[in-house]
């Protein structure tokens, strides 16, 4: 049986509280940390193999999306927009 990767891009991901990594542990997935900058190459391995990705405030392209067979979930960040 083939453990499900969850790709983590996101710098304050699990950084309050809550031990969400720990969490993701504790169900049974594996956890892979990857580059916050979304660098393509650098994600192309765990992207091959995540079943979801908290990705964070960089772009998701097409092109991450497209070496990410397996992908069910993609959670971005979004930045908050000031308030005037």
């Amino acid at each position: 049986m083939n453990v499900p990767l969850v790709l983590v891009t996101s710098r304050s991901f699990s950084s309050g509280h809550l031990d969400l990594l720990g969490r993701l542990h504790d169900n049974g997935a594996e956890v892979a940390i990857g580059a916050t900058d979304h660098d393509l190459e650098a994600l192309r391995p765990h992207l091959a193999r995540a079943v979801a990705w908290i990705a964070g405030t960089a772009p998701v392209t097409a092109a991450h999306l497209a070496i990410a067979p397996d992908l069910q979930l993609v959670a971005p960040r979004r930045q908050q927009r000031r308030r005037r």
